[in-house]
């Protein structure tokens, strides 16, 4: 369900938005991809509260703007990975995925 969610928002729009966030916030900084994968990833975490369902929804985005900008594929891919597994414990979800820890 998660990733049909994921999908669903990507198909909205919501994704462009929050990748729009994240390049809004560092996308002038060095290493600017990666922090936008960062930024877009807990956002969208904090909606979904997926790691599966963030991966592919801000991973279309943020690993082709990645691998653009310099970025090895794997880095790309290892970087996005762990931002979307963090993304999951933002606050909205964060109780949720504290239990489950626990």
């Amino acid at each position: 369900m998660f990733v049909l969610f994921g999908a669903f928002l990507l198909s909205c729009g919501a994704g462009e938005v929050i990748i729009a966030l994240g390049r809004a916030a560092a996308g002038r900084f060095r290493g600017g991809p990666g922090f936008v994968a960062v930024i877009s990833s807990g956002l969208m975490g904090s909606i979904s509260g997926s790691a599966i369902a963030n991966t592919a929804t801000t991973g279309v985005i943020t690993i082709p703007l990645m691998k653009r900008n310099g970025f090895s594929a794997r880095f790309a891919a290892g970087g996005e990975t762990a931002a979307s597994t963090g993304g999951q414990l933002m606050p909205a979800t964060m109780g949720a995925g504290a239990c489950a820890m626990a």
